[in-house]
């Protein structure tokens, strides 16, 4: 059995400068690999502005339309981000309403 350092887990302490990650599943309403140009091009400069990086997009095991995407920034900064794009997510393929997000520090 594992033990836990208390200390350890007290000591975690997520402030403005710590690194957020988010896990975002969604539904697209175009093909992958659209998609994929769309966040690869046409979305990199406001992605880049904001100091938010793509760690990670993929196609869902079995599915055609069902994906992942994994950013990372400052705390805080995603849902700002994601906010203020909202409307060009939606025009490059992202289906919005459909949207399932998990947060890490």
């Amino acid at each position: 059995m594992t033990s836990i350092n208390t200390r350890e887990i007290t000591e975690i302490n997520p402030t403005k400068t710590a690194l957020e990650t988010v896990v975002y599943k969604l539904k697209i309403s175009n093909s992958f690999n659209e998609w994929a140009n769309h966040i690869d091009n046409s979305e990199r400069d406001a992605r880049s502005s904001e100091g938010v990086q793509v760690l990670y997009r993929g196609l869902e095991a079995g599915s055609l339309d069902r994906v992942i995407i994994i950013l990372q920034a400052k705390k805080g900064v995603i849902d700002d981000y994601v906010l203020a794009q909202a409307d060009t997510f939606t025009s490059n393929g992202s289906r919005m309403e459909t949207i399932v997000s998990q947060a890490y520090f």
